[in-house]
Formats: C-alpha cells, structure tokens, sequence
C-alpha cells in the first residue's frame, strides 16, 4: 500500500490492524489529516481530494475485545470526594509563613490541577513568571505539541492557595524561579528545578491515600 494513500479503505485497513482503542484510533486519524492537509498545500488535486476526504472520515472499525479492556476508566469525584482531596493537606496548616513546606505546597499543587486541568508535566514545569494571580491566568511555554496557551485558574480556591505558596516559599528561601520543587525531610525546600512527572504523580498518590478517595 502507498504510504500516502488516505482512500477510506486504506485508512480502515490501516485502523483495523492496529489492535488499538478507540481513543488511538481517533489520534491516529487526527495525525493522518494533519499530514494529509499538509500535502494537500503543496501537491496536486489529488493530495486535496484526499485530505477533503479524510476530513470526513468517520468508518472507524470496532476495537477488540482486548483493545477495549485496556480503556481507561474515567470516575468523577463526588463534590463530598473532591471536598476532601483538595482540602486534606490543609488541615494542620496555621495560615501564615511557618506553615509547613508539604502541605502548603501540596495544598497549592492538588488545587492547581483541580482548577485549571493543565497535564502533570506542565504542572511540574510552571514558573512564577509564567503566573498572574491578579488576573488568575497561567501561561504554559511548552504544552503538549511544544504548544503555548493560556489556562484560567478557576475560582477563588486555588488563587488563594498559590498566593499562601508562594509566601511560605519566599519566607524560607526568598525568590524562586519553578513554583513547585521538591520538599526534603525535616521541612527543608529542595532545590529550584521543575518537579518531574514522577514526583508529581507520587503527590496525587499520597493525597488519595491521605483522604481516603481513590
């Protein structure tokens, strides 16, 4: 088959050979048209008859059985559920600069997730610079695709919490760059480099585990 054949039937052949979910199949259609438009600009009528037919391609074949197994479940928090997990940290915390460094940042790390649905790694990346908690809007230099984009900070929760952040940090150590680094044992602020995925999703671990919600 012609590697830039994007007839319906190459592309369900291509689809169907995949083993893949549903989701992969609609990723893989979504890269293909994006080569095919691409094409389409530089080649002939026939490179702009296939990304016209491509942008209506809609006969994507059934997922296996075991392709659907590996689905990811999706469960929405209950607001009581939610309630806990962006609060759990916040318990024991005194409201000013000798707050303790993990729960004052893990209070503002949950929130920011909650709050404005940025990916993980984008999370552990953010700046200050990249920040205006006046006008509640993050900036992200390199989201997904190397794309910059513009997320709100929903609500006042999360605002607030960062705000808290962000003085314990300067009380303890003055001005940093990244926004969440790494706390040490005996309440001591790690380095000013980004927290990795890794280190992000032990945090998520840790706060299910704290509230008691999965």
């Amino acid at each position: 088959v012609d590697a830039l054949d994007f007839s319906s039937q190459a592309m369900y052949d291509f689809l169907a050979a995949g083993d893949t979910t549903k989701a992969t199949m609609h990723n893989r259609v979504s890269a293909l048209r994006a080569l095919a438009q691409i094409l389409a600009l530089i080649g002939d009528e026939r490179a702009k008859l296939n990304y016209e037919l491509l942008k209506k391609f809609k006969n994507y074949p059934a997922p296996t059985v075991a392709a659907t197994n590996r689905e990811r479940v999706k469960v929405a928090l209950t607001p009581a559920q939610a309630h806990r997990v962006l609060r759990v940290w916040a318990d024991d915390l005194l409201g000013d600069a000798s707050d303790k460094l993990l729960e004052t940042r893990n209070t503002a790390l949950i929130a920011v997730l909650a709050y404005t649905a940025i990916r993980r790694a984008e999370l552990g990346e953010l700046r200050w610079n990249d920040i205006n908690l006046e006008t509640g809007v993050i900036h992200i230099r390199h989201g997904k695709g190397d794309k910059e984009r513009d997320v709100s900070i929903v609500g006042d929760f999360a605002v607030e919490a960062m705000h808290h952040w962000q003085q314990v940090q300067a009380a303890r150590a003055g001005q940093r760059d990244i926004v969440f680094c790494s706390v040490a044992k005996g309440d001591k602020l790690g380095a000013d480099k980004p927290l990795n995925l890794r280190a992000v999703n032990q945090i998520i671990d840790a706060t299910g585990q704290r509230s008691g919600v999965e």
